[in-house]
């Protein structure tokens, strides 16, 4: 009677849903799978389970580890052998910056006696849009004065792409408050922002209402650090003749949201 070749069955990835990705982070994506031997589950060479992970739109089963693209592990684990059947996982450390699009697992089984058997199934690696910023606060300093203006030191805001989109920018804020006097304030306006230069010669005002920034900050790609951009700040103070600034420190609010761009 001949060696029968492992059947791998039909694979699970993700436990059938959508992946979505981790901003800045690492996503743990699994595929499972029942693989069946007509010689009995201890047949099943489980030192030679293997698994691969990858996007169908930007790679294939044969290329080389990228993380933008191409994932493998050679040990996958397989466990609850009964029978003809073994339970077989494999897991793959995604990074955030992984390609949207449609992604294929593909799992091999060898048996003792080196027949192979193998399948794939895809899945849907879902668009990112993330950003982190490397402060929490843009401080404009302090002993400033009614008329003065930060322009000549602009505060430097780092952003950093944490998805796996290109990405423009929704930017808004608010008035800074007097943190004794609440009816005291700098108006939102009065805040400038410039996303090409710290020459502050292309600055936008700053605004309650969302502004739409094209920003086209790049997708991080494999074997390259993160990547990255400035936004640079400045403050107007108003005159006492343009508006009521008494003494003290005043807080608002910026926000920054990141789209597909």
């Amino acid at each position: 009677m001949g060696n029968s070749a492992p059947t791998v069955g039909a694979i699970t990835v993700n436990n059938g849903a959508d992946i979505y990705l981790t901003p800045c982070a690492n996503t743990t994506v699994t595929c499972d799978v029942i693989v069946t031997d007509a010689d009995g589950y201890e047949d099943i060479n489980t030192s030679s389970l293997m698994g691969i992970f990858y996007s169908s739109d930007y790679s294939n089963e044969q290329d080389s580890d990228n993380r933008s693209i191409h994932y493998s592990n050679n040990s996958c684990t397989g466990s609850g052998g009964s029978g003809t059947t073994m339970n077989v996982v494999c897991n793959f450390t995604v990074d955030y910056y992984a390609m949207n699009g449609t992604w294929s697992c593909g799992i091999r089984a060898t048996d003792y006696g080196g027949e192979i058997g193998s399948n794939l199934s895809n899945s849907t690696m879902d668009s990112l849009a993330a950003v982190s910023l490397n402060a929490t606060q843009v401080q404009f300093g302090t002993g400033l004065s009614p008329g003065d203006n930060t322009s000549a030191n602009p505060q430097t805001l780092m952003v950093t792409n944490c998805g796996n989109v290109q990405l423009d920018l929704n930017i808004s804020g608010s008035n800074m408050t007097n943190e004794h006097n609440t009816e005291a304030h700098i108006p939102v306006n009065h805040i400038k922002y410039d996303t090409v230069s710290n020459a502050m010669s292309n600055t936008v005002n700053l605004s309650e209402t969302a502004t739409n920034v094209d920003f086209n900050l790049l997708r991080r790609v494999y074997d390259a650090g993160s990547s990255t951009k400035n936004i640079y700040w400045d403050l107007y103070v108003p005159l006492a003749s343009e508006q009521y600034i008494p003494a003290g420190i005043y807080n608002g609010t910026i926000t920054i949201t990141g789209k597909s761009g």
